[in-house]
């Protein structure tokens, strides 16, 4: 076992098999892929799930360990990822993560309206986009956990990001102080501090900067009736560093959605997810 693999094994039920494989997409850009087998035969739709901006697997123990022991799950991560491999000029838009998502899916033995689609923040976000004409595979169930309508970049940092990207690594630590002090709420929603604190030391810059840039250029409001299949949407009403405001909205312009508030990163981030998951898949006619 490789340490990468011994990586995703801390992060799985016991007795899950684990098949990591790198995925290359028609535009040659190189994905980082993991799918996760249940050591029992899985009852449930498999699940493709696409973590958050530039966020890792440690970010997602508690939800990762509880579908794993239910659900196949294919863990991909998008082109923003320091895992990816990305020829020169690559852009980092929304709209080219929504193509990652697209034909990541393709590349996959997942069947059409036989499977989940579940997205964290801007890989909810993307996921919604890709029904804007790209997703040529669709899902049976889209998941979406804190998707935002809009990313409210400060803009401060998108000026630091445009014109001195590299000060980044000199900076770090005053982007954690910020984030700390002005944009969680550390004594209710700790753990959001801590998703982002991670993100931040494992980010490649050269990638992670033109998707922030991408980010806040972007808004999915005109997306959201093209979407043709059940949704479930996950929010955090004590998360302040995204906008509540925004799942819920995201969810009452959705037909066929139902919103589910877990109030903390900390339980939207654990096995909560899956027990949700689970719940709706069985009450819930086919």
């Amino acid at each position: 076992m490789n340490k990468d693999e011994e990586r995703y094994h801390h992060h799985c039920a016991p007795g899950t098999k684990l098949e990591n494989r790198r995925i290359v997409l028609d535009n040659s850009i190189e994905l980082n892929s993991v799918k996760f087998i249940p050591a029992k035969e899985s009852q449930y739709p498999p699940v493709i799930f696409f973590p958050g901006f530039a966020s890792v697997i440690e970010n997602f123990r508690g939800t990762m360990t509880a579908l794993t022991e239910h659900f196949v799950v294919h863990y991909i991560e998008t082109r923003e990822k320091p895992t990816s491999i990305v020829p020169e000029n690559t852009t980092f838009d929304v709209r080219d993560i929504a193509s990652d998502i697209s034909m990541a899916i393709d590349s996959t033995e997942v069947k059409e309206r036989n499977y989940i689609l579940l997205g964290y923040s801007l890989g909810a976000t993307a996921a919604v986009e890709s029904f804007n004409s790209i997703l040529r595979k669709k899902p049976s169930l889209l998941v979406l956990i804190e998707p935002s309508g809009e990313f409210r970049v400060p803009s401060f940092g998108l000026f630091i990001a445009r014109y001195f990207p590299w000060t980044f690594y000199l900076i770090k630590p005053l982007i954690k102080f910020y984030i700390k002090t002005f944009r969680v709420n550390t004594k209710e929603d700790y753990e959001m501090y801590a998703i982002i604190r991670r993100i931040i030391d494992g980010a490649d810059p050269k990638k992670l900067i033109p998707t922030l840039i991408g980010m806040a250029k972007y808004h999915l409001w005109d997306v959201l009736g093209k979407i043709d299949v059940p949704v479930l949407v996950i929010g955090t009403s004590h998360d302040t560093f995204h906008n509540l405001d925004d799942a819920k909205e995201i969810s009452s312009k959705i037909k066929n959605c139902i919103y589910i508030d877990l109030v903390t990163n900390k339980r939207s981030h654990s096995h909560e997810v899956c027990d949700l998951l689970i719940k709706y898949l069985k009450e819930t006619p086919k």
